[in-house]
């Protein structure tokens, strides 16, 4: 019994430990509503927590309507020669900043994304990188 109960409590405590080291991505919603226009890109790399990057764990899915599909396919439009995109993805959101040609932030178009269904084989291939 003793065994059992100590077997126990190093269960939870290394499954605490983990859970408390376990990485946590910056790329959320309260961070990307944090962005406001006229920001630097520096700024906006602090609160998302650095560079523009994917931090997804596999492949996922917006979840937009149509009208914000639209925005989006408009806020795409918008870069240009002197205007540029770039992006922060992660498992529940994708942070898209338009930035001007001295880094300054335009305009955020923000969306939640979720993980997309996987099955064992494509998970599989993704490990493999095949």
């Amino acid at each position: 019994m003793l065994l059992l109960g100590s077997a126990a409590v190093v269960v939870v405590g290394l499954a605490i430990g983990v859970w408390t080291l376990w990485p946590r991505t910056a790329i959320t919603e309260e961070n990307a509503a944090k962005l406001r226009p006229g920001m630097t890109l520096a700024e906006v790399e602090a609160i998302l927590g650095g560079p523009a990057r994917i931090e997804t764990t596999g492949p996922t899915r917006a979840e937009v309507d149509m009208d914000e599909q639209r925005r989006f396919d408009r806020f795409m439009l918008r870069q240009d020669s002197e205007r540029r995109v770039v992006s922060w993805h992660s498992d529940t959101v994708a942070t898209y900043a338009l930035c001007g040609p001295e880094g300054h932030l335009i305009e955020v178009f923000a969306c939640r994304v979720h993980r997309a269904p996987e099955s064992f084989l494509d998970v599989f291939r993704r490990y493999l990188r095949l």
